[in-house]
Protein backbone atom coordinates (compact mmCIF):
# COMPACT_ATOMS: atom_id res chain seq x y z
CA UNK A 1 0.00 0.00 0.00
CA UNK A 2 1.37 3.37 -0.95
CA UNK A 3 2.28 5.70 1.87
CA UNK A 4 2.09 9.50 1.58
CA UNK A 5 5.14 11.08 3.22
CA UNK A 6 5.75 14.69 4.08
CA UNK A 7 8.76 16.53 2.71
CA UNK A 8 10.47 16.38 6.11
CA UNK A 9 9.94 12.60 6.31
CA UNK A 10 11.34 12.19 2.80
CA UNK A 11 14.43 14.22 3.72
CA UNK A 12 15.03 12.18 6.89
CA UNK A 13 14.55 9.00 4.89
CA UNK A 14 17.09 10.07 2.26
CA UNK A 15 19.63 11.13 4.88
CA UNK A 16 19.31 7.79 6.66
CA UNK A 17 19.86 5.94 3.37
CA UNK A 18 22.92 8.04 2.62
CA UNK A 19 24.46 7.30 6.02
CA UNK A 20 23.73 3.57 5.71
CA UNK A 21 25.48 3.28 2.33
CA UNK A 22 28.68 5.02 3.44
CA UNK A 23 31.38 2.95 5.11
CA UNK A 24 32.52 4.92 8.19
CA UNK A 25 35.93 3.24 8.16
CA UNK A 26 36.73 4.71 4.74
CA UNK A 27 36.05 8.33 5.72
CA UNK A 28 38.11 10.57 7.94
CA UNK A 29 36.88 11.62 11.37
CA UNK A 30 36.89 15.32 10.56
CA UNK A 31 34.99 14.98 7.28
CA UNK A 32 31.23 15.39 7.22
CA UNK A 33 28.56 15.32 4.57
CA UNK A 34 27.90 19.04 4.94
CA UNK A 35 31.59 19.91 4.46
CA UNK A 36 31.93 17.96 1.22
CA UNK A 37 28.46 17.03 -0.02
CA UNK A 38 29.54 16.00 -3.54
CA UNK A 39 32.65 14.02 -2.67
CA UNK A 40 30.61 10.87 -1.96
CA UNK A 41 28.49 11.14 -5.11
CA UNK A 42 24.73 11.57 -5.44
CA UNK A 43 23.22 9.07 -3.01
CA UNK A 44 19.48 8.52 -2.82
CA UNK A 45 16.60 9.09 -5.23
CA UNK A 46 15.41 12.09 -7.16
CA UNK A 47 12.32 13.61 -5.60
CA UNK A 48 9.71 15.99 -6.89
CA UNK A 49 9.39 19.43 -5.44
CA UNK A 50 10.67 22.96 -5.55
CA UNK A 51 11.78 23.62 -1.96
CA UNK A 52 14.74 22.62 0.16
CA UNK A 53 15.15 22.71 3.88
CA UNK A 54 17.92 25.27 4.26
CA UNK A 55 20.16 26.79 1.63
CA UNK A 56 22.71 24.16 0.60
CA UNK A 57 23.71 25.72 -2.72
CA UNK A 58 27.44 25.73 -3.39
CA UNK A 59 28.79 29.28 -3.42
CA UNK A 60 31.73 30.42 -5.55
CA UNK A 61 34.87 30.91 -3.45
CA UNK A 62 37.41 31.75 -6.14
CA UNK A 63 39.05 35.03 -7.09
CA UNK A 64 37.74 37.65 -9.43
CA UNK A 65 38.68 37.14 -13.06
CA UNK A 66 41.44 39.27 -14.52
CA UNK A 67 45.06 39.55 -15.63
CA UNK A 68 47.74 37.81 -13.54
CA UNK A 69 50.05 40.74 -12.88
CA UNK A 70 52.50 38.62 -10.90
CA UNK A 71 53.43 36.63 -14.02
CA UNK A 72 54.74 39.62 -16.01
CA UNK A 73 55.80 42.67 -14.06
CA UNK A 74 56.61 44.78 -17.12
CA UNK A 75 52.98 44.97 -18.28
CA UNK A 76 51.38 48.13 -16.89
CA UNK A 77 48.29 50.20 -17.59
CA UNK A 78 50.11 52.14 -20.31
CA UNK A 79 51.48 49.05 -22.07
CA UNK A 80 50.87 49.00 -25.81
CA UNK A 81 48.68 46.40 -27.56
CA UNK A 82 51.82 45.01 -29.19
CA UNK A 83 53.49 44.38 -25.82
CA UNK A 84 50.44 42.48 -24.56
CA UNK A 85 50.14 40.49 -27.79
CA UNK A 86 53.80 39.43 -27.63
CA UNK A 87 53.14 37.80 -24.25
CA UNK A 88 51.52 35.02 -26.25
CA UNK A 89 53.24 35.22 -29.64
CA UNK A 90 56.95 35.87 -29.08
CA UNK A 91 58.00 32.22 -29.30
CA UNK A 92 55.42 31.55 -32.00
CA UNK A 93 56.93 34.16 -34.36
CA UNK A 94 60.40 32.64 -34.10
CA UNK A 95 58.94 29.19 -34.72
CA UNK A 96 57.05 30.43 -37.79
CA UNK A 97 60.19 32.00 -39.25
CA UNK A 98 62.32 28.87 -38.83
CA UNK A 99 59.70 26.39 -40.06
CA UNK A 100 58.71 28.53 -43.04
CA UNK A 101 62.35 28.89 -44.14
CA UNK A 102 62.91 25.16 -43.69
CA UNK A 103 59.84 24.24 -45.71
CA UNK A 104 60.79 26.61 -48.55
CA UNK A 105 64.33 25.21 -48.74
CA UNK A 106 62.94 21.68 -48.85
CA UNK A 107 60.66 22.75 -51.68
CA UNK A 108 63.58 24.27 -53.64
CA UNK A 109 65.69 21.14 -53.11
CA UNK A 110 62.89 19.03 -54.56
CA UNK A 111 63.05 21.02 -57.81
CA UNK A 112 65.60 20.59 -60.53
CA UNK A 113 68.71 22.74 -60.79
CA UNK A 114 67.18 24.89 -63.52
CA UNK A 115 63.87 25.48 -61.74
CA UNK A 116 65.46 26.08 -58.34
CA UNK A 117 68.15 28.45 -59.53
CA UNK A 118 66.17 31.65 -58.79
CA UNK A 119 65.56 31.75 -55.04
CA UNK A 120 63.36 34.15 -53.15
CA UNK A 121 64.86 35.82 -50.09
CA UNK A 122 64.50 33.96 -46.80
CA UNK A 123 61.67 34.90 -44.48
CA UNK A 124 62.99 37.02 -41.61
CA UNK A 125 61.49 38.07 -38.31
CA UNK A 126 60.84 41.54 -39.74
CA UNK A 127 58.97 40.05 -42.69
CA UNK A 128 56.89 37.86 -40.38
CA UNK A 129 55.87 40.88 -38.29
CA UNK A 130 54.84 42.64 -41.50
CA UNK A 131 52.91 39.56 -42.59
CA UNK A 132 50.98 39.46 -39.30
CA UNK A 133 50.19 43.16 -39.70
CA UNK A 134 47.88 42.16 -42.53
CA UNK A 135 45.19 41.49 -39.95
CA UNK A 136 44.25 44.94 -41.25
CA UNK A 137 42.46 43.05 -44.03
CA UNK A 138 39.76 42.10 -41.55
CA UNK A 139 38.70 45.75 -41.42
CA UNK A 140 38.78 46.21 -45.20
CA UNK A 141 36.95 43.31 -46.84
CA UNK A 142 37.37 42.95 -50.61
CA UNK A 143 36.42 40.42 -53.26
CA UNK A 144 39.91 39.06 -53.94
CA UNK A 145 43.32 39.40 -52.32
CA UNK A 146 44.70 41.16 -55.40
CA UNK A 147 42.29 44.03 -54.81
CA UNK A 148 44.28 45.06 -51.73
CA UNK A 149 47.22 45.99 -53.96
CA UNK A 150 45.11 47.31 -56.83
CA UNK A 151 46.07 50.68 -58.32
CA UNK A 152 42.51 51.39 -59.40
CA UNK A 153 41.24 54.62 -57.94
CA UNK A 154 38.24 53.03 -56.22
CA UNK A 155 40.39 50.33 -54.59
CA UNK A 156 43.69 52.05 -54.01
CA UNK A 157 45.07 52.11 -50.47
CA UNK A 158 48.82 52.75 -50.09
CA UNK A 159 49.08 50.85 -46.79
CA UNK A 160 49.32 47.34 -48.26
CA UNK A 161 51.85 48.20 -50.97
CA UNK A 162 53.98 50.15 -48.50
CA UNK A 163 54.11 47.28 -46.02
CA UNK A 164 54.78 44.42 -48.42
CA UNK A 165 54.59 43.77 -52.18
CA UNK A 166 51.86 41.33 -53.23
CA UNK A 167 54.28 38.70 -54.52
CA UNK A 168 56.12 38.66 -51.22
CA UNK A 169 52.89 38.31 -49.26
CA UNK A 170 51.68 35.43 -51.42
CA UNK A 171 55.08 33.76 -51.09
CA UNK A 172 54.93 33.79 -47.28
CA UNK A 173 51.30 32.67 -47.28
CA UNK A 174 52.10 29.78 -49.61
CA UNK A 175 55.08 28.49 -47.64
CA UNK A 176 53.79 29.32 -44.16
CA UNK A 177 54.59 26.23 -42.13
CA UNK A 178 54.35 25.15 -38.52
CA UNK A 179 56.36 21.94 -38.18
CA UNK A 180 59.12 20.16 -40.09
CA UNK A 181 57.63 17.51 -42.36
CA UNK A 182 60.67 15.34 -41.67
CA UNK A 183 59.23 14.81 -38.19
CA UNK A 184 55.89 13.52 -39.46
CA UNK A 185 54.82 10.46 -37.42
CA UNK A 186 53.65 7.20 -38.93
CA UNK A 187 49.94 7.28 -39.75
CA UNK A 188 49.59 3.58 -38.94
CA UNK A 189 50.89 4.09 -35.42
CA UNK A 190 48.32 3.93 -32.61
CA UNK A 191 49.95 7.04 -31.15
CA UNK A 192 49.57 8.98 -34.41
CA UNK A 193 48.55 12.60 -33.85
CA UNK A 194 46.55 14.06 -36.73
CA UNK A 195 47.21 17.48 -35.30
CA UNK A 196 51.01 17.11 -35.25
CA UNK A 197 51.69 20.09 -37.54
CA UNK A 198 50.10 22.58 -35.16
CA UNK A 199 50.50 20.71 -31.89
CA UNK A 200 53.47 22.76 -30.61
CA UNK A 201 51.85 26.10 -31.42
CA UNK A 202 48.50 25.03 -30.00
CA UNK A 203 49.94 23.75 -26.72
CA UNK A 204 52.15 26.83 -26.35
CA UNK A 205 49.22 29.21 -26.78
CA UNK A 206 46.90 27.12 -24.62
CA UNK A 207 49.40 27.21 -21.75
CA UNK A 208 49.84 30.96 -22.17
CA UNK A 209 46.08 31.56 -22.10
CA UNK A 210 45.84 29.89 -18.70
CA UNK A 211 49.08 31.41 -17.40
CA UNK A 212 48.25 35.09 -17.84
CA UNK A 213 44.56 35.16 -16.89
CA UNK A 214 42.47 34.15 -13.87
CA UNK A 215 39.03 32.76 -14.75
CA UNK A 216 35.98 33.97 -12.86
CA UNK A 217 32.82 32.33 -11.59
CA UNK A 218 30.90 32.15 -14.86
CA UNK A 219 32.59 29.84 -17.37
CA UNK A 220 31.09 28.47 -20.55
CA UNK A 221 32.08 25.07 -21.92
CA UNK A 222 31.05 24.75 -25.55
CA UNK A 223 31.36 21.67 -27.74
CA UNK A 224 31.64 22.27 -31.45
CA UNK A 225 32.20 20.28 -34.63
CA UNK A 226 35.15 18.18 -35.75
CA UNK A 227 38.27 19.91 -37.07
CA UNK A 228 38.41 17.49 -40.01
CA UNK A 229 34.80 18.20 -41.07
CA UNK A 230 34.63 21.98 -40.71
CA UNK A 231 32.79 24.05 -43.30
CA UNK A 232 33.24 27.63 -44.46
CA UNK A 233 30.25 28.80 -42.45
CA UNK A 234 31.64 27.18 -39.29
CA UNK A 235 35.34 27.74 -39.78
CA UNK A 236 35.91 28.59 -36.11
CA UNK A 237 34.42 25.46 -34.59
CA UNK A 238 37.03 22.80 -33.92
CA UNK A 239 36.41 21.14 -30.54
CA UNK A 240 35.77 22.17 -26.94
CA UNK A 241 36.55 25.60 -25.53
CA UNK A 242 36.19 27.23 -22.13
CA UNK A 243 35.32 30.94 -22.11
CA UNK A 244 35.17 33.42 -19.26
CA UNK A 245 32.31 35.89 -18.81
CA UNK A 246 34.44 38.55 -20.52
CA UNK A 247 34.79 36.38 -23.64
CA UNK A 248 38.38 35.35 -22.77
CA UNK A 249 39.19 31.88 -24.12
CA UNK A 250 40.84 30.14 -21.18
CA UNK A 251 41.38 26.66 -22.61
CA UNK A 252 40.66 24.65 -25.75
CA UNK A 253 40.63 21.01 -26.81
CA UNK A 254 40.70 20.08 -30.50
CA UNK A 255 38.38 17.29 -31.55
CA UNK A 256 40.06 15.20 -34.26
CA UNK A 257 37.53 12.42 -34.75
CA UNK A 258 37.92 8.88 -33.48
CA UNK A 259 40.99 8.39 -31.32
CA UNK A 260 42.60 4.98 -31.81
CA UNK A 261 44.33 5.16 -28.47
CA UNK A 262 41.09 5.77 -26.58
CA UNK A 263 38.69 3.78 -28.75
CA UNK A 264 37.99 1.24 -25.99
CA UNK A 265 37.61 3.79 -23.20
CA UNK A 266 34.22 3.78 -21.49
CA UNK A 267 31.99 6.71 -22.36
CA UNK A 268 31.35 7.79 -18.79
CA UNK A 269 35.05 8.12 -17.96
CA UNK A 270 36.33 9.73 -21.13
CA UNK A 271 33.97 10.95 -23.86
CA UNK A 272 31.19 12.00 -21.53
CA UNK A 273 33.34 13.88 -19.05
CA UNK A 274 36.22 15.21 -21.12
CA UNK A 275 34.72 15.77 -24.55
CA UNK A 276 31.10 16.32 -23.52
CA UNK A 277 29.74 13.44 -25.59
CA UNK A 278 26.03 13.45 -26.33
CA UNK A 279 23.89 11.91 -23.60
CA UNK A 280 21.67 9.95 -26.02
CA UNK A 281 19.02 9.90 -23.28
CA UNK A 282 21.22 7.89 -20.91
CA UNK A 283 20.77 8.75 -17.25
CA UNK A 284 17.61 10.80 -17.82
CA UNK A 285 14.90 10.72 -15.19
CA UNK A 286 12.25 8.16 -16.11
CA UNK A 287 9.30 10.36 -15.17
CA UNK A 288 10.46 13.27 -17.37
CA UNK A 289 11.84 11.26 -20.28
CA UNK A 290 8.63 11.38 -22.33
CA UNK A 291 7.67 15.01 -22.96
CA UNK A 292 5.79 14.60 -26.24
CA UNK A 293 2.56 15.83 -24.63
CA UNK A 294 4.13 18.89 -23.03
CA UNK A 295 3.15 22.42 -23.92
CA UNK A 296 5.35 25.50 -24.16
CA UNK A 297 6.66 26.72 -20.77
CA UNK A 298 6.00 23.37 -19.05
CA UNK A 299 8.67 22.64 -16.46
CA UNK A 300 9.54 19.68 -14.23
CA UNK A 301 11.84 19.87 -11.19
CA UNK A 302 13.67 17.03 -9.45
CA UNK A 303 15.96 17.39 -6.42
CA UNK A 304 18.77 15.21 -5.09
CA UNK A 305 20.86 16.58 -2.23
CA UNK A 306 22.45 19.79 -3.60
CA UNK A 307 21.56 19.05 -7.21
CA UNK A 308 18.51 20.36 -9.03
CA UNK A 309 17.49 18.84 -12.38
CA UNK A 310 15.24 20.97 -14.58
CA UNK A 311 13.45 20.08 -17.80
CA UNK A 312 11.84 23.12 -19.43
CA UNK A 313 10.14 23.46 -22.79
CA UNK A 314 10.11 26.55 -24.96
CA UNK A 315 10.44 25.65 -28.64
CA UNK A 316 12.25 22.47 -27.61
CA UNK A 317 13.15 20.66 -24.41
CA UNK A 318 16.09 22.01 -22.44
CA UNK A 319 17.62 19.88 -19.67
CA UNK A 320 19.84 21.50 -17.03
CA UNK A 321 21.58 20.39 -13.86
CA UNK A 322 22.58 23.00 -11.28
CA UNK A 323 23.85 23.26 -7.73
CA UNK A 324 24.01 27.07 -7.46
CA UNK A 325 20.35 27.98 -8.01
CA UNK A 326 17.35 27.60 -5.79
CA UNK A 327 14.90 25.26 -7.54
CA UNK A 328 11.86 26.91 -9.13
CA UNK A 329 8.35 25.53 -8.90
CA UNK A 330 6.82 22.85 -11.11
CA UNK A 331 4.12 23.81 -13.57
CA UNK A 332 3.39 26.01 -16.54
CA UNK A 333 4.22 29.73 -16.35
CA UNK A 334 3.24 32.25 -19.04
CA UNK A 335 2.74 35.99 -19.15
CA UNK A 336 -0.49 37.77 -20.09
CA UNK A 337 0.27 37.37 -23.81
CA UNK A 338 0.80 33.64 -23.42
CA UNK A 339 4.58 33.77 -23.86
CA UNK A 340 6.69 31.41 -21.77
CA UNK A 341 8.37 32.99 -18.73
CA UNK A 342 11.99 31.92 -18.55
CA UNK A 343 13.21 30.74 -15.14
CA UNK A 344 16.28 32.41 -13.65
CA UNK A 345 18.46 29.38 -14.39
CA UNK A 346 17.49 29.53 -18.09
CA UNK A 347 18.31 33.24 -18.23
CA UNK A 348 21.73 32.59 -16.65
CA UNK A 349 22.33 29.77 -19.10
CA UNK A 350 21.53 31.95 -22.12
CA UNK A 351 23.70 34.79 -20.84
CA UNK A 352 26.67 32.55 -20.08
CA UNK A 353 26.47 30.67 -23.37
CA UNK A 354 26.65 34.07 -25.05
CA UNK A 355 30.28 34.36 -23.94
CA UNK A 356 31.30 31.90 -26.65
CA UNK A 357 29.19 33.70 -29.27
CA UNK A 358 30.77 37.00 -28.22
CA UNK A 359 34.21 35.57 -28.92
CA UNK A 360 33.15 34.18 -32.28
CA UNK A 361 31.74 37.55 -33.38
CA UNK A 362 35.08 39.19 -32.67
CA UNK A 363 37.10 36.64 -34.63
CA UNK A 364 37.06 37.32 -38.38
CA UNK A 365 37.02 34.70 -41.11
CA UNK A 366 40.49 33.38 -41.79
CA UNK A 367 42.05 32.79 -45.23
CA UNK A 368 43.23 29.42 -46.43
CA UNK A 369 42.00 25.99 -45.42
CA UNK A 370 42.88 23.17 -43.06
CA UNK A 371 45.87 23.78 -40.80
CA UNK A 372 46.40 27.37 -41.98
CA UNK A 373 42.76 28.23 -41.35
CA UNK A 374 43.05 26.93 -37.80
CA UNK A 375 46.29 28.89 -37.27
CA UNK A 376 44.59 32.14 -38.28
CA UNK A 377 41.77 31.24 -35.92
CA UNK A 378 44.34 30.91 -33.11
CA UNK A 379 45.74 34.29 -34.14
CA UNK A 380 42.28 35.85 -33.83
CA UNK A 381 41.72 34.19 -30.44
CA UNK A 382 45.08 35.51 -29.23
CA UNK A 383 44.27 39.05 -30.35
CA UNK A 384 40.90 38.85 -28.61
CA UNK A 385 42.50 37.57 -25.40
CA UNK A 386 45.08 40.36 -25.60
CA UNK A 387 42.29 42.89 -25.93
CA UNK A 388 40.48 41.49 -22.86
CA UNK A 389 43.70 41.73 -20.83
CA UNK A 390 44.03 45.33 -22.01
CA UNK A 391 40.47 45.94 -20.83
CA UNK A 392 41.29 44.50 -17.41
CA UNK A 393 44.09 47.07 -17.16
CA UNK A 394 41.44 49.83 -17.34
CA UNK A 395 42.08 50.79 -20.94
CA UNK A 396 38.99 52.32 -22.52
CA UNK A 397 39.65 51.24 -26.09
CA UNK A 398 37.26 49.43 -28.42
CA UNK A 399 38.19 46.07 -29.90
CA UNK A 400 38.39 47.62 -33.37
CA UNK A 401 40.74 50.38 -32.23
CA UNK A 402 42.84 47.83 -30.32
CA UNK A 403 43.42 45.84 -33.52
CA UNK A 404 44.34 48.96 -35.50
CA UNK A 405 46.81 50.00 -32.79
CA UNK A 406 48.23 46.47 -32.81
CA UNK A 407 48.89 46.75 -36.56
CA UNK A 408 50.95 49.89 -35.99
CA UNK A 409 52.84 48.24 -33.12
CA UNK A 410 53.71 45.22 -35.27
CA UNK A 411 55.14 47.47 -37.99
CA UNK A 412 57.07 49.62 -35.52
CA UNK A 413 58.52 46.48 -33.98
CA UNK A 414 60.47 45.66 -37.16
CA UNK A 415 62.60 48.77 -36.74
CA UNK A 416 61.81 50.53 -39.99
CA UNK A 417 58.90 50.79 -42.35
CA UNK A 418 59.21 48.67 -45.45
CA UNK A 419 58.73 50.54 -48.70
CA UNK A 420 57.66 48.55 -51.73
CA UNK A 421 59.56 49.13 -54.97
CA UNK A 422 57.06 50.32 -57.55
CA UNK A 423 57.69 50.09 -61.29
CA UNK A 424 56.27 52.14 -64.14
CA UNK A 425 54.58 55.53 -64.09
CA UNK A 426 53.63 56.73 -60.58
CA UNK A 427 49.98 56.34 -59.79
CA UNK A 428 48.26 59.73 -59.28
CA UNK A 429 46.30 58.08 -56.44
CA UNK A 430 49.52 58.01 -54.39
CA UNK A 431 49.13 61.74 -53.79
CA UNK A 432 45.36 61.55 -53.44
CA UNK A 433 44.93 63.35 -56.81
CA UNK A 434 42.22 62.17 -59.13
CA UNK A 435 42.89 61.46 -62.79
CA UNK A 436 41.10 64.59 -64.01
CA UNK A 437 42.92 66.80 -61.52
CA UNK A 438 46.23 65.32 -62.58
CA UNK A 439 45.49 66.27 -66.19
CA UNK A 440 45.41 69.95 -65.23
CA UNK A 441 48.68 69.70 -63.31
CA UNK A 442 51.01 69.01 -66.26
CA UNK A 443 50.39 65.28 -66.12
CA UNK A 444 50.18 65.15 -69.95
CA UNK A 445 52.95 66.34 -72.40
CA UNK A 446 52.62 69.85 -73.87
CA UNK A 447 53.52 71.27 -77.29
CA UNK A 448 57.09 72.47 -77.76
CA UNK A 449 57.21 76.16 -78.81
CA UNK A 450 60.81 76.00 -80.07
CA UNK A 451 61.44 75.65 -83.83
CA UNK A 452 63.35 72.57 -84.85
CA UNK A 453 66.12 73.24 -87.41
CA UNK A 454 67.65 70.68 -89.73
CA UNK A 455 70.82 71.12 -91.86
CA UNK A 456 70.32 69.90 -95.44
CA UNK A 457 73.20 69.38 -97.91
CA UNK A 458 72.56 70.39 -101.53
CA UNK A 459 74.57 68.10 -103.77
CA UNK A 460 74.13 70.33 -106.86
CA UNK A 461 75.56 73.54 -105.35
CA UNK A 462 77.69 71.71 -102.84
CA UNK A 463 76.32 73.98 -100.14
CA UNK A 464 74.60 73.37 -96.86
CA UNK A 465 71.70 75.39 -95.59
CA UNK A 466 69.30 75.30 -92.67
CA UNK A 467 65.71 74.16 -93.12
CA UNK A 468 62.96 75.02 -90.63
CA UNK A 469 60.59 72.19 -89.65
CA UNK A 470 56.98 72.59 -88.67
CA UNK A 471 56.13 72.78 -84.97
CA UNK A 472 55.52 69.55 -83.17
Amino acid sequence: MAQNLTEREIEVFLESDSEAEINPSESSDGESEDECPLAQGPVGEWIKGSRRTGNRSILFSGEQSGFRREEVLHIERDSSPGAIFLLFFTEIIHLLVEETKTYYRQYVDSLGEDEGSSLSPDVTTDKMFSFLAFIQMGHDLRDTRKDYWSTLEQFHMPFYRNVMPPNRFMHILKFLHFSDKCNQPDKNDDEYDRFWKLRNIFENLNDSYAKFYKPGENLTVDEVESFSNNTYQKNKLFGVKICDSTGYTYDMVVYLGKDKKKANTTIYTYDMVVYLGKAKKKGYLDDVRDTCYWEASDMAIRILNDLTAITWRDKRDLNLLTNIHNPPADGNFCDEQGNAIKPVIIQDYNRNMGFVDKGERMANKAPGSGQKKFFFHLLDVTIRNSYIISESLSKEVSHRMFRLMLVRDLLENIGNRLEATLRGRPNPCDTNITRLEAKKMEHWPEKNKQVAVSRVFNEKNHQAYEHSLSEV
